[in-house]
């Protein structure tokens, strides 16, 4: 009878353990599912704010782009009119040339 009374004691005893090995088991496991969901939570948000910053920046980028097309405009449209005012002077310059000679042939 003794032993019977062990028996089932170990018994018992086995059950509790097995009941809080069960119960270990599925609080690890809901554990590990919080920690992945976690994880993945922070690296959706990483995504986000990295395509955020990735569009602000081709957003700049573009912005800065079109100063310098607008800046080269200017720049080119100087060239051109200071040429035309070389252009100019050159004509300028030839014309009086060639009056200084006719007046210097003329005295």
């Amino acid at each position: 009878e003794e032993d019977d009374e062990d028996d089932e004691e170990d018994d018992d005893e086995l059950d509790r353990n097995d009941a809080v090995l069960v119960h270990l088991q599925h609080w690890r496991a809901s554990k590990a599912k919080e920690i992945e969901d976690g994880y993945l939570l922070r690296q959706e948000k990483l995504e986000v704010r990295r395509k955020t910053d990735a569009d602000d920046h081709a957003k700049k980028l573009s912005k800065i782009n079109e100063k310098a097309a607008s800046l080269q405009d200017q720049i080119d449209r100087l060239c051109q009119e200071m040429s035309a005012k070389l252009a100019e002077l050159e004509t300028q310059l030839e014309f009086e040339a060639r009056s200084q000679r006719r007046n210097q042939e003329t005295v």
